[in-house]
């Protein structure tokens, strides 16, 4: 499977544990790997006012998304992307912690989920990277699957790094390895899985 945000070249890892499986490290999405993401032929956020201060964390924290046409427009992504696999059941208990994008009505959102592998009891907890953008004219939310370009990959990587994204990281990472810890068929299905993105195989 390719990524939230533009594949196997994405400048960071997001929520698809298959894509962290084909990296073989862990699995969570961890923004800022080291991975290549192409440039965007037409960028729209150009034409978008930039959001001032967005750079720091002190005017830009990381805060929990409420809206609940933003929080519908994350949910609709994971029941596609799912629908997209052969072996995810579900992702549930989805938790939204957005930060505000480069440019007005754009958002970087962090995304906290449980992912139930088939006939795997135990949920792997992944946290997924979205950017999203706000129509200015309609007024709606839509996940940005398209790449970006190397100003948004670039921004997404400092937002990404600030403490309180990095604190909600190594949460996660924690919670990762308890659950993989815990149970020997997760261990074995996810190294299943790690195998076949490896020999090109994977659905």
């Amino acid at each position: 499977m390719k990524g939230d945000l533009g594949g196997s070249r994405i400048a960071f890892v997001v929520g698809c544990v298959i894509l962290v499986l084909a990296i073989g490290t862990v699995g969570f999405s961890v923004t800022g790997d080291k991975m290549k993401m192409k440039a965007r032929k037409t960028n729209v956020a150009e034409k978008r006012a930039e959001n001032a201060g967005a750079e720091d964390m002190q005017t830009n924290p990381l805060r929990q998304g409420e809206a609940a046409d933003f929080i519908r427009v994350v949910e609709e992504y994971y029941k596609k992307l799912k629908d997209k696999t052969d072996f995810v059941e579900t992702y549930k208990d989805i938790q939204i912690y957005i930060k505000d994008g480069k440019y007005q009505d754009t958002y970087v959102a962090f995304v906290k989920y449980g992912m139930k592998i088939k006939d795997i009891y135990t949920e792997v907890p992944g946290l997924g990277t979205l950017y999203v953008t706000k129509d200015g004219t309609s007024g709606e939310y839509r996940i940005d699957t398209e790449t970006l370009n190397d100003e948004i990959q670039r921004y997404i990587e400092t937002v990404a790094a600030h403490e309180d994204v990095q604190k909600l990281m190594e949460t996660e990472r924690l919670e990762y390895q308890r659950a993989v810890q815990s149970d020997a068929l997760l261990q074995e299905a996810l190294e299943d899985l790690r195998k076949a993105y490896e020999d090109g195989t994977g659905n």
